[in-house]
């Protein structure tokens, strides 16, 4: 290796560099620092791009044609092909397709396109608790949806488990923005880099998560929307337990579950997907959070610097769900014409969102039964306040804190015993030792529910589907009978009654003289 300084990149080399960065993301400023065997780039978030290019500017369609999406139709999709047009993607309910600029057929509408959104960022969410409670995200797939990465930079070498490239027509390209987002969710710490007056390195939250690279924006930052819904499938497909998303389109101030890419992660999300967006650099223009970020069912990110103030880029509103580091955050970065294994300092709320995305993956590394619903709101219960007391539009539910977090992981319902100890960690009256109470669950985790209430059984009879008998005077039990009849599942469901809270086929079910068929599958019933 040898040493690399500013004075030591030629006049062309660095304008290359500065338009890059430019282009990609978006950046106002770009200064270069001398460091013994890397080159490093200090940058920060621009406004919004003042013009969006045509498909065919971005080398995704020809000169004279337009990507559309259209509902999912073969018999549209054929005679369309007959005028003309070509099928880009097949998604789940949707086609995105080019077609001639004087095709546009019933239900159409033109694909827009959403732009990339711009160690001691650590010390401020309390990363180092990982350590403590021993969990390292490992066994936990992220998902990175992104202009794509370096996979063989060293600081992600032998993290990254799968790639796929969905921007068709486009060359994928080398990003820096991806391989610095990755570097934050799992840089190993490879390499000591001169910071200021100290030492840093880029140490990632979540070192032993596996990562998913989706490639869904092209070179210069811009990801059709197709592209993404593409790589959002594909990667629920992987297996990806949270996804990453750091591009954005357009503001909104309340939830935006009616557009079509909140539609998207909120699918994602009911699938158990953790799903993590940030929120936009668009705050100097007014409130509003940008699309994905503004659906319900996100995490939506926004930025703070080493002040825990929000700066003024930082995009804000109703549906801001968190907040994390996102000012001068160092990381590693990829350059085609650039020396190898670079890093660079950069700001932006796609700094900020994987910060969020590492910690949950530390939260389903130290418990896989986790929902996507339960990390949610074990991240906001746990977040520092920050700003007016409660969720406000500046910082949402506050900032990050991952000790906080796995602590609340540990023991969900507080009543002191950790889930590896206690037999039900989402009921506060369950605990070894605990008095049994006449609730339907098994309060003393001695493997039977209700003993001495007129109704007791065994937790294992339940779980092996067997017929339930009552014990005592069967009429002063207050439950309601079961009746099968009144809803049915096939092929294997569970018996239930009238009342749909009530489950049968459950240790806490409520319900009396239920036999309950094989009782693990939990199926969507019908009258």
């Amino acid at each position: 290796m040898h040493l690399l300084s500013a004075q030591a990149l030629s006049t062309a080399t660095r304008a290359l560099l500065v338009a890059t960065l430019f282009l990609c993301f978006g950046v106002a400023e770009v200064s270069l620092q001398a460091a013994t065997g890397a080159g490093f780039a200090s940058v920060h978030p621009a406004t919004e791009p003042s013009r969006i290019p045509r498909c065919d500017e971005l080398h995704l369609c020809e000169s004279g044609q337009r990507r559309l999406l259209i509902p999912r139709n073969d018999e549209v999709i054929a005679e369309l092909t007959r005028q003309g047009c070509k099928v880009v993607h097949l998604l789940r309910e949707q086609a995105v397709i080019r077609c001639p600029a004087g095709v546009m057929p019933k239900g159409a509408r033109e694909e827009r396109l959403l732009h990339l959104t711009d160690a001691a960022s650590g010390v401020s969410v309390a990363a180092a608790a990982a350590l403590l409670f021993q969990t390292s995200g490992k066994g936990v797939r992220v998902a990175i949806l992104d202009a794509g990465m370096q996979a063989d930079h060293q600081e992600i070498a032998g993290r990254v488990v799968a790639e796929a490239n969905f921007v068709s027509g486009a060359a994928a390209g080398i990003s820096g923005h991806g391989t610095h987002v990755a570097g934050i969710i799992a840089g190993q710490g490879v390499r000591r880099i001169p910071d200021q007056k100290k030492v840093n390195r880029v140490m990632g939250i979540s070192q032993q998560a596996e990562l998913i690279s989706a490639t869904v924006c092209t070179p210069q930052g811009w990801c059709p929307e197709g592209d993404v819904i593409s790589g959002m499938e594909w990667a629920v497909s992987q297996g990806a337990r949270v996804i990453n998303v750091s591009l954005g389109v357009g503001r909104s101030t309340e939830t935006c579950d009616q557009d079509p890419l909140a539609k998207e992660v909120n699918w994602a999300a009911d699938r158990g997907v953790v799903v993590v967006v940030a929120a936009g650099n668009s705050g100097g223009n007014g409130e509003g959070i940008a699309s994905p970020a503004c659906a319900s069912k996100v995490i939506a990110v926004g930025a703070v610097d080493g002040s825990n103030a929000r700066p003024d880029w930082s995009a804000f509103g109703k549906p801001l769900s968190l907040v994390a580091p996102g000012v001068r955050i160092l990381s590693s970065i990829a350059c085609d014409d650039c020396p190898p294994q670079w890093y660079a300092w950069w700001s932006g709320t796609s700094m900020a969102a994987p910060h969020v995305s590492a910690a949950a993956a530390l939260l389903l590394s130290l418990d896989p039964t986790l929902t996507s619903a339960e990390v949610r709101s074990i991240l906001a219960r746990s977040a520092k306040d920050l700003g007016p007391r409660g969720r406000d539009a500046e910082y949402g539910y506050g900032l990050l804190d991952i000790e906080r977090a796995l602590r609340l992981t540990m023991n969900k319902d507080g009543d002191s015993h950790d889930f590896r100890t206690d037999c039900n960690d989402r009921a506060v009256s369950a605990w070894p030792g605990a008095p049994e109470l006449c609730n339907g669950i098994d309060d003393s985790c001695d493997g039977r529910v209700d003993e001495g209430c007129p109704v007791s059984v065994s937790v294992g009879a339940l779980r092996r589907g067997r017929r339930l008998g009552t014990v005592g005077q069967a009429e002063t039990d207050p439950r309601p009978a079961c009746t099968a009849q009144a809803w049915s599942c096939a092929p294997f469901g569970e018996c239930k009654d009238a009342i749909q809270i009530y489950s049968c086929a459950l240790a806490n079910s409520g319900c009396r003289n239920a036999e309950a068929v094989r009782p693990p599958a939990v199926r969507a019933c019908s009258p």
